[in-house]
């Protein structure tokens, strides 16, 4: 018996995606609007131990809402850039950045050796979301660690301020400790009908 299996219909649907989206300028105007009241420790969502649970063991980092302006900047520039990405490398089903899962700013301190361990962004928790982006906000060689690394591409994210990286949330991808300084990231997750 012979089953014919139709060829893979795009095949960078694995990729990991780089682009210059904000000016060190820019970034240092959405840091500048972090409340430094408003960092709370951020949780994991995760069949094997609940969702919104703080595990600092699993993920040890701080977040807060952004702060957006009249026109909803910077998330707008955001989801313009990750849907011209979508449109040239992934074409999935996306509607954008869902209300109740929406972009976060993330800062991680090296005086606990802020991390995430290995992990998905999609799941049994997150069936929606389909593209997972990353903008890094701080210099690069202001801190040590804090690496964005996919292990199973052996791939390590570049650390420009400014870069966006855009890949889908079902790609296993770690933060390693931070040792010294600070790393600042802007994260989001584009969502769609869930994958079939």
């Amino acid at each position: 018996m012979t089953i014919e299996l139709s060829p893979i219909g795009n095949p960078h649907f694995l990729s990991i995606e780089s682009m210059e989206l904000f000016s060190e300028e820019e970034c240092d105007r959405i840091v500048s609007t972090f409340n430094p009241e408003g960092w709370r420790p951020a949780s994991v969502s995760d069949e094997d131990y609940g969702s919104g649970t703080v595990r600092p063991d699993i993920r040890s980092v701080l977040q807060q809402q952004l702060r957006l302006d009249s026109s909803n900047w910077p998330v707008s520039a955001l989801a313009a850039a990750v849907g011209e990405i979508n449109d040239r490398v992934f074409h999935f089903d996306v509607y954008g950045f869902d209300a109740l899962d929406y972009p976060a700013a993330l800062r991680y301190e090296s005086e606990v050796e802020d991390h995430f361990r290995r992990h998905a962004d999609s799941g049994a928790s997150f069936p929606n979301r389909k593209l997972s982006c990353v903008v890094q906000l701080t210099p690069g060689d202001s801190y040590r660690g804090g690496d964005l690394v996919f292990p199973d591409a052996g791939v390590i994210a570049p650390r420009v301020q400014g870069t966006l990286i855009v890949f889908p949330s079902f790609l296993h991808h770690q933060v390693t400790p931070v040792v010294s300084g600070v790393r600042h990231v802007i994260v989001g997750w584009a969502g769609g009908p869930t994958f079939r």
